[in-house]
């Protein structure tokens, strides 16, 4: 599954760092999740003419927040909790 996998002929030691590999990347799936539905319900409260709506069209939403690689590069901003992406490595270490 995504690059994650335990073979059933893997050692006691191979099997329980398969466990917390894919426990690890189930967390971050779901802390992903997460916060994309907080960030769309932040996007959606954003316009007040859509509090009494039940439903924007998608066509709608894409006319209100255009999908360019600049908002693509503020989002991963965001839910990296850094000022600058340029402060991520520092967030994350030197793996990033």
């Amino acid at each position: 599954m995504n690059g994650l996998g335990i073979p059933m002929s893997a050692s006691r030691e191979e099997l329980d760092a398969g466990v917390r590999e894919l426990i690890a990347f189930s967390r971050a799936t779901c802390e992903l999740s997460d916060w994309g539905i907080l960030r769309v319900r932040e996007l959606f409260e954003s316009v007040p003419a859509w509090s009494d709506e039940k439903l924007i069209p998608i066509s709608e939403w894409q006319k209100k927040f255009k999908s360019t690689r600049k908002t693509s590069l503020e989002a991963f901003r965001l839910y990296y909790g850094v000022d600058l992406l340029l402060d991520l490595q520092k967030k994350v270490g030197n793996d990033a």
